[in-house]
């Protein structure tokens, strides 16, 4: 699917300059759609800055994962996020 500004909300962070907490949840979010350059074209615009923590939820399967904005475009607010690592499975449980 395409990136939505609607899928996207901060969890809060930034005071005093610290990192901020975002996610970024869509039905089918592979984790390499959403560190794809520009994925989230507007981030910039948004608040997001670099270092900030971008939770990525694929609604479909329960995976997360985790990343970094690693990058903002000053000119067009697109954001380049670091790879994503999977930190929570909810499509499996073994007990």
């Amino acid at each position: 699917m395409a990136y939505s500004k609607d899928n996207l909300f901060m969890l809060g962070g930034g005071v005093g300059g610290a990192p901020r907490i975002w996610i970024y949840s869509e039905a089918s979010l592979p984790a390499a759609s959403l560190d794809a350059s520009g994925y989230i074209s507007d981030g910039g615009k948004l608040g997001m800055r670099a270092k900030d923590l971008v939770l990525g939820l694929n609604t479909s399967t329960g995976i997360w994962s985790g990343h970094s904005v690693v990058t903002v475009n000053a000119t067009t607010g697109a954001v380049d996020l670091s790879n994503g690592t999977t930190i929570a499975d909810g499509s499996s449980n073994t007990d």
